[in-house]
């Protein structure tokens, strides 16, 4: 088609940047993922670290990191037991997350950062979930 066949050298390290950010939010166990863990902290349900705000040492990780909400644009979730996807802030349900297309309900929610699990109450014995969401004031058919 033209060209030279050399790949783009920024495309290419986002690549690998999104692998290693791939890859720590499924290598729960491995030695590599619990230092980096230890260090920095977790943040997004497990799938990511906190933000890096040293400003000595190796910026590896800081690097790999900023890359986080352009790569996590690209995920939907599986939701499983729910501890680590977030209701509002995370894409399980189409491909939108529930405080775009609701904007008005996560303003007056009470707990903007709740994981599914905290808000999907399930009794011991019965089959029947109920949604229990937290809102600032009673809402009016």
């Amino acid at each position: 088609m033209g060209g030279l066949g050399i790949t783009s050298v920024v495309s290419f390290n986002q690549a690998l940047l999104g692998k290693w950010l791939w890859r720590y939010g499924h290598e729960v166990t491995d030695l590599w993922r619990r230092v980096i863990s230890t260090k920095y902290g977790e943040g997004q349900g497990g799938w990511s670290t906190k933000v890096c705000r040293r400003t000595h040492g190796c910026g590896l990780w800081r690097s790999i990191n900023e890359g986080w909400e352009s790569f996590s644009k690209h995920l939907s979730f599986v939701v499983g037991e729910g501890t680590h996807i977030r209701f509002w802030q995370d894409r399980w349900i189409g491909d939108n997350t529930l405080k775009n297309l609701y904007p008005e309900l996560y303003v007056c929610s009470v707990i903007k950062d709740a994981y599914i699990s905290k808000v999907l109450w399930i009794p011991e014995r019965g089959t029947v979930r109920v949604w229990n969401l937290r809102f600032y004031r009673a809402f009016e058919d």
